[in-house]
């Protein structure tokens, strides 16, 4: 295959890993219920610690994060370029927020962001400036 095969895989491959809601099978593993049914309703980290525990919160939130940076690393990798890099993190978000195999009902996208914010080259990558993107994050959602 030749790079421009790659990159259109890479962003479909990006969406239906950031469609794997953690949130929702850690969820229905530790309890059997559906952390959409639970809480405020959100498939996301901080509804999962609220409803469920720290620990299926801490696993969901690794999750989400790798989610995000997991395109950004891999188009890295492969030397896709930043426009590749950035089409896959924008796809795992968007899967992340309406998972396909979750009836397009997901989480909010702040965990898997900021796993695309730490690995894009040469902006956030810094804990002190990842820690501000997400407190700005968190102020918008």
């Amino acid at each position: 295959m030749t790079i421009p095969v790659f990159c259109p895989l890479l962003i479909l491959g990006s969406y239906l890993l950031g469609s794997v809601s953690s949130a929702i099978l850690v969820t229905r593993l530790w309890t059997g219920k559906d952390i959409r049914s639970l809480g405020n309703r959100n498939a996301g980290a901080a509804n999962v610690a609220r409803c469920v525990g720290l620990l299926p919160a801490a696993l969901v939130s690794v999750v989400d994060f790798s989610k995000g940076a997991l395109p950004v690393y891999v188009a890295q990798r492969l030397g896709l370029g930043d426009a590749c890099a950035l089409g896959g993190a924008v796809a795992a978000v968007v899967g992340h927020s309406y998972p396909l195999y979750f009836r397009f009902r997901g989480g909010k996208g702040l965990a898997a962001s900021l796993g695309v914010l730490r690995f894009s080259p040469g902006y956030f990558n810094t804990a002190d400036e990842v820690r501000e993107a997400a407190e700005a994050l968190k102020s918008i959602l």
